[in-house]
């Protein structure tokens, strides 16, 4: 067996005290899997962070353990609230790993640089000479921190091997995310890791959007707030009321969550997220460009989607070993609003799984109200 996931809900008011029986649940179940990695994610506000991060390590030593806080966890054929979710892979399933963490990416413009200088240490190899088709590479990123798209954009910049991952989230409060390395807490930090498998693998990402009308071209943008101010030369606020006929002040969660914005490039939807309204504005979760033509979307059905891209890598495969799922925090309300919990559940009970409802995933960028799934094959 070379993949082996878990998952823990322990429903006390003491956070400590959660946390603790949390790591012993989970070491209760990983007992005799030879875990060399351990990727976990929790809700931050039921396990003491600091707590949660020195107990997996402690109970895990022999293994890199990493991770980040969930707005929402999945795990082997269930969609969790309040849980800690946990996948472990043995020696064998990578022939090369090298991890990194760094903090303070919300200052540090050569915060990537400095870790991918660490990481080709590791490597034995220069990032921008592995071969993308042998490699992935994982990110988890404060979510707080606003700093996903330099961290990404450095990224592309430096290697050509596909980053896969999302935002740490703290279940809708926005108050405080976090990551986790080696038994600590990253202060606004992200975790890299690039990962060369000695099976067959592949990173995919879905989303259900359908275009309902023409491109707006954003005409005026604040980047660093990301808010878009004007489309088409008039309020954003109010082309998109307008849009979606909902008056501007019944606007809800909800209504943004089914009525994104998205960019089509070459033909492929790369959804922009809505988190609230900024004055005459949209506030978004990623950076708005000036210039580029967005449309007003609307959401359909996730399950088939979802289902349609498992389908194709199993068929591909011969069969599914594991997936590391992350799932945007609009997707996980959605789903929880339409009674789907169990239905998304079962997409992934045949096999070992661990993900989170995140503040935006990463997929070559940011993106939201995207799924991205790191899918194992059954045989090499």
């Amino acid at each position: 067996m070379d993949f082996f996931s878990a998952h823990a809900i322990v429903e006390g008011s003491d956070v400590v005290a959660n946390a603790r029986e949390a790591v012993l649940e989970m070491r209760r179940a990983f007992t005799g899997f030879p875990a060399a990695i351990l990727l976990f994610f929790a809700a931050s506000e039921r396990y003491d962070p600091e707590t949660l991060a020195a107990g997996m390590q402690d109970a895990f030593p022999s293994a890199r353990t990493f991770g980040c806080s969930s707005a929402g966890e999945v795990a082997r054929g269930v969609l969790l609230k309040n849980a800690v979710s946990a996948i472990a892979f043995s020696p064998e399933v990578f022939e090369n790993v090298a991890i990194e963490a760094v903090s303070g990416i919300d200052a540090d413009a050569l915060a990537v640089n400095k870790a991918f200088s660490r990481l080709e240490r590791r490597l034995g190899a220069r990032m921008d000479t592995l071969d993308h088709r042998r490699h992935f590479g994982l990110a988890l990123v404060d979510g707080l921190a606003n700093a996903t798209e330099r961290v990404t954009e450095r990224i592309g910049e430096l290697t050509d091997v596909l980053f896969t991952g999302g935002c740490a989230a703290d279940d809708w409060r926005f108050a405080k995310t976090f990551v986790w390395h080696g038994g600590e807490v990253l202060e606004n930090g992200v975790v890299l890791a690039i990962m060369r498998p000695r099976r067959r693998f592949a990173v995919v990402k879905t989303q259900s959007v359908s275009p309902a009308g023409p491109a707006r071209i954003a005409t005026r943008v604040d980047p660093v707030r990301r808010v878009v101010f004007e489309l088409d030369g008039r309020p954003a606020l109010d082309v998109y009321s307008e849009t979606i006929g909902i008056a501007a002040d019944r606007l809800t969660p909800a209504v943004f969550a089914e009525n994104p914005l998205c960019l089509i490039l070459d033909g492929e939807p790369f959804v922009r997220d809505i988190a609230a309204p900024e004055e005459t504005g949209l506030r978004l979760f990623c950076s708005p460009i000036e210039g580029l033509g967005y449309h007003i979307a609307r959401v359909r059905d996730l399950m088939p989607d979802t289902a349609a891209v498992l389908e194709a890598r199993r068929r591909e495969f011969g069969g599914i070993a594991a997936v590391v799922n992350v799932n945007c925090a609009h997707r996980d309300l959605i789903i929880r609003q339409n009674g789907q919990e169990k239905a998304f559940g079962a997409l992934f009970s045949d096999f070992p799984c661990a993900g989170f409802a995140s503040y935006g995933e990463i997929f070559v960028g940011l993106v939201n109200l995207t799924s991205t799934m790191i899918v194992f094959a059954a045989e090499g």
